[in-house]
């Protein structure tokens, strides 16, 4: 017995699926009803079990049909999809493949796109049409046909698609400036106010004495607090942090008091520098108490800051304004508005404070990127080479 099954048996079990008639199905086809039917039954000979029940009111999938039926959809898609690939081979050169990229794709994975589609077998350079846009935007293309393949993170369910992780970066917390009351880690500590230092009037002016703290030549000293700051005859010497400190009449004019050793200065707190900053890493707690800075939810950025927090119960705490873009968030973030959450490498500026974000465990949080395509395009056989290029 012949068991193979028949594409003319598949197609007409659609048609009769979709437009839920054996007479409808086999006028879509030009053939009569009796023929139809009969392709049909051989089919669920084949399979072991009917895939219609028939009434009064035409036809419609049994249990076994509806769960059949949708790979059926898929071999015939298929099938299509070689026959078209092959028509497109025959015409000559390749039609370019459409890639669709969202904004937070970084430029080293679009890079690599373009280098493996120009690695397909007869492809080239010229091969790749890159377009970049939202995330609705690229959907709304690949379901057009007006795109072949996007390249997005990994957000939002793309369950009609084939896809695929091709990729991931660490993501990091941009923190705001310094004098930001909002972020007392990045805040500079005042002065003792319990211990006043007046400059213009030293605590017992006895006589005029050689200078007290003397500045080296070619650097300005910094502020540092006399040997013996508990002795309130020897006034301080404060100093601006570019400005040369001035000379003091010290309490005994026998013998000048030394400068603080170097090597054991003094300092007033400064804001932590960049890499300071990247040495701590922010847990995800700390993210959330954190006002945070966001985008419209447009390119999946805001959809990750929300999904991280609240996959584990915790509050997001927005800025009550909204960036257009993700790419002010780091500006934004150094005027002292809130703190942002930005993949690695779309931080661009040297003098931003820095932070990786971990998780309870300590593990580097990331966000994913994944390609996704219609698996019955034409090219669907290139797609799936071109994802698995990307994912290694």
């Amino acid at each position: 017995m012949n068991d193979r099954l028949s594409p003319e048996g598949l197609r007409y079990a659609q048609a009769v699926a979709r437009t839920g008639s054996f007479s409808a199905a086999a006028r879509e086809y030009d053939v009569t009803q009796p023929a139809l039917s009969n392709a049909i039954r051989r089919l669920e000979k084949i399979l072991g079990a009917r895939l219609f029940e028939r009434n009064t009111r035409g036809a419609r999938p049994t249990v076994f049909g509806a769960t059949i039926l949708p790979r059926i959809d898929a071999a015939l898609a298929a099938l299509d999809a070689i026959t078209a690939e092959a028509r497109h081979w025959r015409a000559g050169e390749p039609r370019p493949v459409r890639i669709g990229v969202s904004p937070l794709i970084s430029a080293d994975v679009v890079a690599r796109t373009h280098s493996a589609v120009a690695g397909l077998p007869g492809r080239g350079r010229g091969s790749l049409v890159l377009r970049e846009a939202d995330l609705s935007e690229l959907c709304t293309a690949l379901d057009d046909d007006e795109l072949d393949l996007i390249v997005v993170p990994a957000v939002l369910p793309l369950t009609r698609y084939r896809h695929r992780v091709i990729g991931s970066e660490p993501v990091v917390l941009v923190e705001p400036g310094a004098g930001d009351a909002a972020s007392p880690a990045n805040s500079a500590s005042p002065a003792d106010p319990a211990d006043p230092v007046d400059p213009a009037n030293p605590a017992n002016p006895v006589g005029p004495v050689g200078p007290m703290c003397t500045a080296a030549p070619a650097t300005p000293m910094r502020t540092a607090n006399p040997a013996s700051p508990a002795t309130p005859a020897d006034p301080m010497c404060t100093a601006a942090p570019a400005t040369p400190m001035r000379t003091a009449n010290p309490a005994n004019p026998a013998s000048p008091a030394a400068p603080a050793s170097s090597a054991d200065p003094i300092r007033t707190a400064a804001p932590a520098s960049p890499a300071e900053a990247r040495a701590a890493a922010a847990r995800i707690d700390d993210v959330a108490r954190r006002t945070l800075l966001l985008v419209p939810d447009t390119c999946g950025l805001t959809t990750f800051t929300r999904d991280l927090l609240a996959d584990r119960g915790l509050p997001l705490r927005a800025y009550s304004g909204e960036a257009a873009s993700y790419r002010v968030l780091e500006d934004w973030a150094g005027m002292g508005l809130g703190s942002a959450l930005l993949p690695h490498s779309k931080v661009t500026r040297v003098d931003s404070s820095v932070r990786p974000v971990v998780d309870a465990r300590g593990a580097a949080v990331t966000i994913a990127y994944e390609a996704a395509w219609d698996g019955a395009s034409p090219i669907a056989g290139e797609l799936e080479v071109l994802a698995e290029l990307l994912a290694s």
